[in-house]
């Protein structure tokens, strides 16, 4: 025999948790692949999170000396910064020093 299960029914108007503020902070993210960071510079405001994730089969570092980050990514990792103060600051790997990148923060 059949039960009656209830099912409930959301209206398509109602907002999903993916509905962002404009005001909100953001997250960008930066992609290591091939012994390069992708984008090589991210411009980003005061509070939002950068994430790096590394698609290379090595390990890799995050190294941003003035801010005294210095996140290790093994293969497949990931490392997120949140950036809280003004400025353009350089970053690199500190295994592959060929591998440099810029966060600017606004």
């Amino acid at each position: 025999e059949k039960q009656n299960v209830p099912v409930a029914t959301v209206p398509s108007s109602t907002p999903t948790t993916e509905t962002v503020p404009s005001a909100s902070v953001s997250q960008h993210q930066v992609v290591i692949e091939g012994f390069k960071f992708m984008p090589t510079d991210v411009e980003v405001k005061v509070g939002d999170t950068v994430e790096w994730v590394n698609k290379d089969s090595v390990a890799h570092t995050v190294t941003i000396a003035a801010l005294g980050v210095d996140e290790n990514l093994p293969a497949g990792g990931t490392a997120s910064v949140t950036l809280t103060k003004k400025g353009s600051f350089s970053y690199r790997c500190s295994f592959h020093p060929s591998m440099q990148g810029k966060v600017i923060v606004n």
